[in-house]
């Protein structure tokens, strides 16, 4: 479940791009900040729920639907 209201779902491809990036901007201030992850696996574990939620709604807003990407990634994954 995403942490985003619906009032700040973002509407446009752009929007939902900036929002990601924002998203991993925080990741980023959040591990570079704390050396112990432990303390920020609740925190990061947010985050990480919002830029997948965002790629997913970013991926099928422009025609890929996003659990078949996930799919084709896993069966990669297998096979190296």
């Amino acid at each position: 479940m995403n942490t985003f209201s619906k009032e700040e779902q973002p509407r446009n491809s752009k929007d939902i791009l900036r929002s990601i990036v924002g998203e991993i901007g925080e990741l980023k201030n959040a591990v570079k900040l704390e050396e112990d992850m432990e303390i920020l696996k609740d925190d990061l574990e947010d985050n990480i729920n919002d830029v997948y939620w965002l790629a997913a709604f970013f991926a099928n807003g422009n025609g890929i639907v996003f659990e078949e990407m996930i799919a084709k990634i896993e069966e990669m994954k297998k096979k190296s």
